[in-house]
């Protein structure tokens, strides 16, 4: 299997910019999606009223968080 790595030119260390740049787009993709199924945890009543009875501190921050 080639081992070969990207690196852009002029750079010779490991951490570079665009690895930097690949990993923001992967966090930013994680927490679009995270938004997401917060989202439709919270169009589900059932969920929002077991949210309440046992967890009313994690509701309230889920749906801050969608405001």
């Amino acid at each position: 299997m080639d081992q070969r790595r990207i690196k852009p030119a002029g750079s010779n260390r490991c951490g570079s910019i665009f690895h930097i740049s690949l990993t923001g787009h992967a966090d930013h993709r994680s927490l679009v999606l995270a938004n997401g199924n917060v989202g439709k945890l919270l169009r589900n009543g059932r969920a929002v009223g077991y949210l309440a009875k046992n967890y009313q501190e994690l509701l309230f921050e889920f749906q801050k968080s969608l405001i």
